[in-house]
């Protein structure tokens, strides 16, 4: 149990180090990576250099998610930047297209059952008020 919350810690501690670097990019700033020097700058050059060369880069859907959410905490709004991202870390960009599309479905579709629970939750109230309200009132007309 030790190990798995030491890897937990670990990648919590990997997961803000990315997002405190993402935050300090501008759009161009991130897909520029290859020439500049640092942590996270190396990591994404092994990253290029596996998914370009050798193969050995294993890409998944969680990948393609950690794009969007790198492009959201950098403020980078422009369309044409995931082309730029996915060619410099030679990721196939048609795969993260469809995921994403998979990922911005799920996501609108969470809204859309978030909004339904609320309501539901909000009619139960409402019904439980009516009824005190009903039961108050019938308890006036007995006294």
């Amino acid at each position: 149990m030790l190990v798995s919350k030491a890897k937990f810690s670990h990648c919590r501690a990997d997961a803000q180090k990315l997002e405190e670097w993402a935050r300090a990019q501008s759009a161009s700033s991130l897909v520029d990576f290859t020439s500049r020097e640092g942590e996270v700058e190396g990591i994404f050059k092994d990253i290029a250099q596996r998914a370009g060369s050798n193969g050995s880069f294993s890409y998944s859907r969680f990948f393609a998610v950690g794009l969007f959410r790198l492009l959201e905490l950098s403020n980078a709004n422009d369309p044409t930047i995931l082309d730029k991202l996915c060619a410099a870390l030679n990721v196939n960009k048609k795969s993260v297209d469809r995921d994403l599309d998979v990922y911005r479905n799920l996501l609108s579709k969470l809204v859309q059952a978030k909004e339904l629970l609320k309501e539901y939750v909000d009619r139960e109230k409402k019904k439980i008020e009516e009824r005190a309200a009903s039961q108050k009132a019938s308890e006036a007309i007995t006294k």
